[in-house]
């Protein structure tokens, strides 16, 4: 497989097993032994970066997140949840899990650089995770304006919108 110097691709793991697709990644590295060099593991899900890590420590890893993810609607603007049970549930355990984030499962899943949704990007964002020694990556920007900010802060990002 050819890549690119300085190209990396990401591999974002989504799924209720995380050591079954610690495992898969694994098998992987039989067919390309220099995955870890080229690819890196990202996911909104701790508990699949832990896995990543226990089985497969030499992937580096991005811990995914953004503010209200458990109460937010879908993206076609239906109720993430129907249940009237995780209505009322999600708020609050929308609180504990961005504040976990935040103090601890940065460090306990091993993560060495988090994804931050656009809408979090602040100078004091980004100087709270330089500080633990973690990379900033920003998603999704496609406006001229927070790419140009972006830019000057010399943070990367992730774009679906090409133009320059």
């Amino acid at each position: 497989m050819l890549c690119y110097a300085g190209l990396k691709v990401f591999l974002d793991m989504k799924g209720s097993k995380p050591i079954v697709m610690a495992k898969v990644l694994r098998d992987m590295l039989k067919e390309f032994p220099d995955l870890h060099e080229w690819a890196v593991v990202c996911s909104f899900y701790p508990q699949t970066l832990l896995a990543v890590k226990w089985y497969l420590p030499q992937f580096s890893t991005i811990l995914t997140f953004r503010q209200w993810i458990l109460r937010d609607k879908t993206e076609n603007g239906s109720p993430r949840n129907k249940e009237l049970w995780k209505r009322v549930l999600a708020p609050p355990a929308d609180v504990a899990l961005f504040s976990s984030i935040y103090n601890f499962l940065w460090y306990v899943c091993g993560a060495n650089a988090v994804f931050i949704h656009k809408d979090l990007v602040s100078p004091a964002e980004i100087k709270y995770w330089k500080e633990r020694n973690l990379d900033v990556i920003v998603w999704t920007v496609n406006d001229e304006s927070t790419k140009a900010y972006l830019r000057s802060l010399n943070i990367p990002y992730i774009t679906d919108d090409c133009t320059c």
